[in-house]
C-alpha cells in the first residue's frame, strides 16, 4: 500500500514538472545584447505574432515611456522621434525630429502613421507589443530563434547623461542652448508642433489596415510603390491604408494596398495637394445600396445624370461647397454648388437639372 502511495506521489510530481516545463517552453526567452533578460512579464506568441512586454524592454534601453493624458495613450521619447500608440489598436504615430528645419529655436517634426501586425495587447495590466515594433520603429536588430525558442535583441542603450544632453545640432549657435536639455526640448516641441496634427491623426488612425473605398478621385492618381509608374484611380476603389504622412506644404501622402500591391495616392495639381477629408468612406457602398449597374458605372466614372438621388450624387461628385434650399407647396427645391461654376438642381431629392 505504501509503495502504491509513493508511486502515485512520484508520478504526480513527474507530471507536474513536465507540465511546467511544457508551459515554460511556450514562452520565448529574451536575450538583450547577449544577456538573458529577466522579467516577470513573459513574452508569448498569439496568432503567429510574438508579443513582448513593452515597458520592460523600453526601460531596459533607458528610453522614456509614459501615459499621455491628452492622447489617452502611451508615449515613448527617443533621441530622434516621439512615438504615440493606444492599447488595442494597431497604429503607431511617429513624430520624427527634422534637424534640417529651424523656426524660432524649434526643430520641426515629420509625422506619419504606421501599422502593426496585431494591436497592442493589455494582459493583466501589462502592455504587450509585436516584437517587430522593436526593429521597424526603434531600429533594434531583432532575431527570433525558433529552434531554441528565444528572442535576440541587439541595440545601443541610451546612456543616462544622453537623456539630458544639450541639443546643439537642433539650434543655431545661441547662448540660450546651454539651458536646453532633451526633455525640455521634447516637451516644448510636442506642445507647439505635434498638437497641431493631433486632430488629423486621431481622426484617421482607426482606418489603418481596414478596408475603405476611395471617393472623389478627380485630379488624383496612383504611383506604383516600386516602379513609380502612374495610373488613374477609379472612384470607389477598395483599398487599405498602410501609412499616412501629412504635409501642409506638399500635401498628404497616403500609401495604399490595392489587391496586394502598394501605391502612393497623389494629386495631379501641385496647388491643391491631396487632403483626406471626405475622400473615402469606411462602409461598403455596394452592400449598403441596391442600385442598378448603370448608376454604379456612372459613379465610378465621377458622372451624374438626371434622376439620380442625392446619395448617388454625393458618391459621384462628393459634397457640394454650398446648398441653397427653398421650400414651397410644390415641395423642396435645392441647388448644389460645386467648383468651376457647376450647379445641380434637385426636386424632392431627385436630380432634375445640370448646369455647367
Amino acid at each position: 500500500m505504501i509503495r502504491r502511495i509513493i508511486f502515485l506521489i512520484t508520478l504526480i510530481y513527474i507530471l507536474l514538472i513536465g507540465s511546467i516545463n511544457v508551459l515554460a517552453a511556450d514562452n520565448p526567452v529574451i536575450f538583450i545584447n547577449g544577456q538573458q533578460f529577466k522579467t516577470n512579464n513573459l513574452p508569448f506568441i498569439k496568432n503567429g505574432t510574438t508579443l513582448v512586454p513593452l515597458r520592460d524592454i523600453v526601460e531596459e534601453y533607458n528610453l522614456d515611456i509614459e501615459w499621455n493624458q491628452q492622447y489617452n495613450g502611451i508615449r515613448i521619447n527617443t533621441p530622434k522621434k516621439i512615438l504615440l500608440m493606444k492599447p488595442n489598436m494597431k497604429t503607431i504615430m511617429q513624430f520624427i525630429i527634422d534637424k534640417n528645419y529651424y523656426d524660432d529655436m524649434m526643430a520641426d517634426f515629420k509625422g506619419e502613421i504606421n501599422s502593426l501586425p496585431q494591436p497592442l495587447l493589455v494582459k493583466e495590466g501589462v502592455t504587450y507589443i509585436p516584437v517587430r515594433f522593436l526593429s521597424e520603429t526603434l531600429n533594434f536588430h531583432v532575431v527570433y530563434n525558433n529552434t531554441e525558442n528565444k528572442i535576440v535583441i541587439n541595440g545601443n542603450k541610451i546612456k543616462s547623461n544622453e537623456r539630458h544632453k544639450v541639443l546643439n545640432d537642433f539650434y543655431y549657435n545661441d547662448i540660450s542652448i546651454s539651458t536646453w536639455n532633451y526633455n525640455e526640448f521634447v516637451k516644448k516641441a510636442y506642445h507647439e508642433s505635434i498638437n497641431q496634427e493631433f486632430s488629423f491623426f486621431d481622426k484617421y488612425e482607426k482606418y489603418i489596415t481596414e478596408n475603405i473605398w476611395i471617393t472623389n478621385t478627380t485630379e488624383k492618381y496612383l504611383k506604383d510603390y516600386v516602379t513609380e509608374e502612374l495610373k488613374e484611380i477609379k472612384n470607389l476603389t477598395k483599398v487599405k491604408i498602410i501609412k499616412i504622412i501629412p504635409d501642409n506644404i506638399l500635401g498628404t501622402k497616403v500609401l495604399l494596398n490595392i489587391e496586394g500591391k502598394k501605391y502612393w495616392l497623389e494629386s495631379y495639381n501641385d496647388f491643391y495637394p491631396v487632403v483626406l477629408d471626405l475622400n473615402f468612406i469606411s462602409d461598403n457602398p455596394f452592400n449598403k445600396y441596391n442600385w442598378s449597374q448603370k448608376v454604379w458605372d456612372a459613379i465610378k466614372a465621377n458622372k451624374v445624370f438626371i434622376g439620380m438621388t442625392k446619395n448617388m450624387v454625393e458618391l459621384s461628385w462628393g459634397f457640394p461647397e454650398e446648398i441653397n434650399e427653398s421650400i414651397g407647396s410644390w415641395g423642396i427645391h435645392e441647388q448644389w454648388v460645386y467648383p468651376s461654376y457647376q450647379y445641380l438642381y434637385f426636386e424632392n431629392g431627385k436630380l432634375t437639372s445640370i448646369q455647367n
